[in-house]
């Protein structure tokens, strides 16, 4: 065996039973006059950025002519309301309620009745207005944000489920949907999410989340843990103009087998361990988005078809977005356009 291939067995058996000696590191002061001010505006700015998100995604409705029930609450008032429902965390009756009370902020005309509001998440044309909003958000962050670090969690669809407890219990997680996202290093907002069932592996998410990515942003680098570890995912990053930091796992080789990639990688993880960790170690800032979600929405998916669960799950991705651009508005003097009250 090679020297260099004994040295990354030796150091991946060290991380993986805990014996590397990792160098403090210092902590980043909060300024917390910013951060208070942030959470005093949020209910203000998260429905001033609903009413203008949907009002510039949505597509223009046409009346439908002829015999039959004419439509009166609109594709865009639906999304407005699910938009809404996720924020507040409110049941279907007292969302109805909240939606007649905020009208004004939200730009909705009619009153959305509980029964109306449910089947609102199974329909396709609100759930494209929601997902360009999620889109939406990180449009502020693009021309600032090149790190980049992918995970992913598992959402109840009961209150009798924990995915912390039940993460390594294979056969549980039928029980749960899944949601894979990229998240920005630097202000901890998703630029990209895939949805699916709970048995979802991590390594296939991996490409159409960095390509959805890059479509909007350019890349230094991406962070992501052991089960996305694949030569195919560091050529790509590679290809793509960024350098992968992916977590390594015993039993890997240095063999290139076709990724330059790869090679490079892990030979940096032998030249420099601890520079090379200390960039890893930017995945945090993916941990740290699904501590804030998890906290923020600590409800099951309510709803009982898998459809109508995608709309729930990306309307609480587009939301918990505005709640960290409100964060970075305040604390990071990021321009957000949709903060803005366009009546006045």
């Amino acid at each position: 065996m090679k020297k260099e291939q004994r040295i990354l067995n030796a150091l991946i058996k060290d991380l993986k039973e805990g014996n590397f000696k990792y160098k403090p590191k210092d902590e980043t002061p909060i300024d917390w006059s910013s951060y208070n001010l942030a959470k005093i505006k949020e209910i203000k700015l998260v429905l001033l950025f609903i009413k203008n998100a949907v009002d510039e995604v949505a597509p223009e409705e046409r009346v439908r002519k002829g015999r039959g029930r004419k439509r009166r609450v609109t594709a865009a008032e639906l999304a407005k309301a699910i938009l809404a429902q996720q924020y507040f965390q409110k049941a279907d009756r007292t969302t109805s309620g909240l939606i007649d009370l905020f009208k004004p902020q939200l730009g909705i005309r009619h009153d959305i009745s509980p029964s109306t509001l449910d089947r609102a998440y199974h329909d396709r044309r609100v759930r494209e207005i929601i997902k360009r909003v999620f889109k939406a958000t990180s449009d502020p962050i693009a021309p600032l944000e090149k790190s980049f670090s992918i995970d992913t969690t598992g959402q109840s669809l009961s209150i009798k489920q924990n995915y912390a407890n039940d993460r390594d219990d294979v056969n549980k997680h039928a029980g749960y949907d899944k949601i894979a996202v990229m998240v920005s290093n630097n202000f901890h907002i998703a630029t990209s999410a895939v949805l699916g069932p709970g048995t979802m592996n991590d390594s296939p998410t991996f490409a159409p989340l960095l390509c959805e990515t890059t479509e909007k942003f350019l890349i230094d680098d991406v962070e992501a843990d052991a089960g996305f570890l694949s030569r195919e995912n560091c050529s790509l990053v590679g290809k793509l103009g960024g350098i992968p930091y992916i977590y390594p796992k015993q039993g890997i080789t240095l063999n290139w087998k076709g990724s330059k990639e790869w090679h490079d990688m892990l030979k940096e993880i032998i030249k420099d361990p601890q520079k090379w960790l200390e960039h890893y170690h930017k995945r945090s800032n993916n941990e740290c988005y699904f501590s804030s979600y998890k906290r923020r929405f600590t409800t099951p998916l309510l709803r009982k078809l898998p459809f109508g669960r995608n709309t729930e799950c990306l309307a609480r991705l587009a939301v918990q977005n505005i709640c960290m651009l409100i964060n970075a508005y305040y604390e990071q003097d990021i321009e957000v356009e949709n903060f803005q009250d366009r009546e006045l």
